[in-house]
């Protein structure tokens, strides 16, 4: 090794800190902030563990942006649901009370059809077999 060399390498083992306990520890902080943590072969071993973690984070994320996106839809439907069946509730009542004989003659009678409900009531006609 050249001198140069040689002092950037003791540079570099002097950038820790000493603790209380007399034990020497490096500035994670400063060295991932200018870049000589993430080029360490530690660091590199690991990249293909962060990016599936990574993978992983992203699809849990779309997958929970789904499952609420599908949520809200099944709440649309299920008030539009509702309000049809309210709808078909009323349109069933509205029809009943206009079946009724007494409903039906008496719009016959405002549209003045010229219709008269029958006073006698109906035979039964028979036929027999030979």
């Amino acid at each position: 090794m050249t001198t140069e060399s040689k002092q950037e390498e003791s540079k570099k083992e002097n950038t820790g800190t000493i603790n209380a306990e007399g034990t020497k520890h490096r500035s994670y902080v400063k060295e991932l902030l200018d870049g000589t943590l993430l080029t360490r072969k530690q660091v590199i071993k690991q990249l293909p563990f962060f990016f599936y973690i990574s993978f992983l984070a992203i699809i849990y994320i779309a997958n929970r942006y789904h499952s609420e996106k599908i949520i809200r839809e099944i709440t649309f439907i299920q008030n539009e649901l509702k309000e049809l069946r309210a709808k078909k509730v009323a349109i069933e009542s509205e029809l009943m009370y206009l079946s009724k004989q007494s409903a039906v003659a008496g719009l016959v009678k405002e549209n003045e059809l010229g219709l008269d409900a029958s006073m006698v009531p109906p035979k039964k006609i028979t036929v027999k077999n030979e």
